[in-house]
């Protein structure tokens, strides 16, 4: 590993050793729990460092309730109508599923940011300005990523953060797109921290809704360089992968919300009921799809949820955001300071997300017909 980002991640557990050791009593060492597992796993895991620290965690402090499970039994019905409805979709317009996953051409560092920065300056000037920051102060990292594109990790002690972005193959779209989403979790941790709200970020990662305003961020950007035509066969073939995805996630959330009471076993669900397991090759035969066949195997619940609710919101909601950019965005930050406290999917009314329209499915059918 570099110099450079062993020095800063030194002058970060530094400080993150600090605030532990001046917290004095559990209920304020409770408050940076997060930070100090979180630090610690990213450092060894994703850059094999080991950090070093005089604290040692008292395990008594982590949180014990994880209420996820309760919120999506208690949502079921809606979670299955959507998912249902994004299934039928696909089914009806017999969407092409040809190229999926073909890895797009390389570019220059400054071609990327420079695609990147054209696009933030259209969404937000603060949050432009607050990537450029990141960037001028080494707060983004690459390296090479096992299973997932790129994360945030929230200081939230410290009010600050960092992004690790997957660079296994160089920079290309990918690498762009990867970056504009966790973008989109800076935008929401940012105005969290601005209203003194930083805890609120633990309460939301417990949610289905957590993955709303990343992609929300991620198919803007899509939509966006569809419509300016950058990179043009690129940027049609990244956007072909959004909405196979949403498909692939919908499909997965579909078929858990057919158990009678969803019960994981680890980080799993296992769909099992003779039923589910025809109408998934039903819909596999109709789709002419195989890539989703290892479903019986087991499905994250957690990732089964997050990403098929955020994928689905942002395509409803990109139609709200080109109606009025500046009130869509004082909107969402609204959202931000409320779905941790109610998660359901009213509180997102406010950019473009109603229920009914969504489950009707006539609007992402048009939608993926003329993409």
């Amino acid at each position: 590993m570099e110099k450079e980002v062993i020095d800063i991640f030194e002058d970060i557990g530094k400080k993150l050793n600090e605030e532990y050791l001046k917290a004095g009593n559990k209920s304020k060492q409770k408050r940076i729990i997060y930070d100090l597992y979180t630090f610690d796993s990213i450092c060894e895991e994703s850059f094999n460092f080991k950090n070093k620290h005089l604290w040692i965690v008292d395990s008594g402090l982590t949180p014990k309730e994880d209420k996820f499970i309760e919120y999506i039994n208690r949502d079921k019905k809606i979670f299955f109508d959507l998912s249902k409805s994004v299934v039928n979709c696909f089914v009806n317009e017999n969407y092409s599923y040809s190229e999926y996953r073909k890895v797009s051409p390389k570019l220059s560092k400054k071609e990327m940011m420079d695609i990147v920065f054209s696009f933030l300056n259209t969404i937000d000037v603060n949050i432009y300005n607050k990537l450029k920051e990141k960037i001028d102060n080494y707060s983004i990292f690459e390296t090479s990523l096992y299973g997932y594109q790129g994360y945030i990790v929230p200081l939230e002690i410290l009010k600050d953060n960092f992004i690790v972005v997957n660079n296994e193959s160089g920079y290309n779209l990918e690498f762009a797109l990867s970056l504009v989403h966790e973008t989109g979790h800076l935008f929401e941790l940012e105005h969290l921290y601005s209203q003194n709200r930083s805890s609120y970020r633990s309460m939301s990662m417990l949610t289905p809704y957590y993955e709303v305003s990343s992609s929300f961020f991620e198919y803007a950007f899509l939509r966006y360089l569809n419509d300016n035509r950058v990179i043009d066969y690129c940027s049609r073939l990244q956007l072909h992968n959004y909405f196979i995805d949403l498909f692939i996630n919908n499909f997965y959330m579909n078929l858990i919300c057919m158990k009678k009471d969803i019960i994981p076993n680890g980080n799993y669900v296992y769909i099992d009921e003779e039923n589910t397991n025809k109408y998934a090759e039903y819909i596999m035969n109709k789709t002419n799809f195989y890539g989703i066949s290892f479903y019986n195997e087991g499905l994250d619940y957690r990732d089964s949820f997050i990403y098929s609710i955020g994928q689905l919101f942002a395509v409803y909601m990109y139609e709200r955001y080109k109606e009025d950019k500046n009130s869509f965005i004082n909107e969402l930050k609204k959202c931000f300071l409320l779905y941790p406290d109610n998660p359901c999917i009213d509180v997102f009314s406010g950019v473009g997300i109603d229920y009914d329209i969504i489950k009707e499915g006539k609007i992402l059918r048009k939608i993926i017909k003329n993409s």
